[in-house]
């Protein structure tokens, strides 16, 4: 198991890009503290343009 620390959004988002995605429709599942980290994950994510 591979433990990584995530010290803002932005590492955060990276870490859900590293993950295996693999298929015709990709997907990752990911567990967060609440809706307020989710928000701020999606809205890093598009400005990574993923």
């Amino acid at each position: 198991m591979q433990v990584t620390a995530l010290w803002s959004i932005r590492d955060f988002a990276q870490a859900i890009v590293d993950l295996s995605a693999a298929g015709a429709l990709p997907t990752r599942t990911v567990l967060v503290p609440n809706a307020r980290v989710a928000h701020a994950l999606r809205r890093e994510l598009l400005r990574m343009g993923q």
